[in-house]
């Protein structure tokens, strides 16, 4: 096996590493909550629908949940989504405990477990996988799909401008350049 090739095989559980913790965070594992659901936003966005959530702390939150769940709730349809004065009684539970990767809602004393992983966080995750494939291969070749490392040379010195340069005289010995005025200064 190449070394450049070896290389890149000691990089990548470390870039998998990486990208599952991406794909975790797309997919709210830190994210914790327990309440009612008091209000739906008036129109879907795609398949996901905006929903607000009343805690028990009194507090709210909202949360972007699949359409298709949403349409199943028996929850009031707002232009915009605002904490509500009193939180009907029959509004449904829900709750998502910490490092999970699903919710609870509870529909008619019923509970439905709805998975918080979609295909997008999974796409984040890839993306996140094969850019830092990449942007390790720009570091070690200057190229994102290149394996090999590129020589590094150092340039030949050149003078900065502005500079005096010494030259050499006839006998090997090393003098400044000598100045010509052009008049008055």
């Amino acid at each position: 096996m190449s070394d450049p090739l070896r290389s890149l095989l000691k990089f990548i559980p470390f870039q998998l590493a990486l990208s599952v913790v991406v794909f975790l965070l797309a997919s709210q594992w830190l994210d914790a909550w327990e309440g009612k659901v008091t209000s739906r936003a008036a129109e879907p966005q795609g398949d996901l629908q905006l929903v607000g959530i009343e805690l028990e702390n009194e507090e709210w939150t909202t949360r972007r949940w699949p359409s298709d769940i949403v349409k199943q709730l028996d929850v009031r349809s707002e232009a915009r989504l605002a904490p509500p004065l009193v939180a009907p009684d029959n509004a449904p539970q829900t709750s998502k405990s910490r490092f999970s990767l699903s919710f609870q809602v509870w529909r008619e004393g019923k509970p439905m477990e709805v998975p918080t992983t979609s295909p997008g966080s999974l796409g984040v995750a890839l993306l996140a996988f094969f850019g830092g494939i990449a942007l390790r291969n720009m570091y070690v070749s200057g190229s994102p799909i290149g394996l090999h490392p590129r020589d590094r040379i150092p340039p030949d010195p050149v003078p900065r401008s502005g500079q005096i340069q010494r030259t050499a005289s006839s006998k090997g010995e090393k003098t400044w350049p000598q100045r010509r005025s052009k008049g008055k200064r």
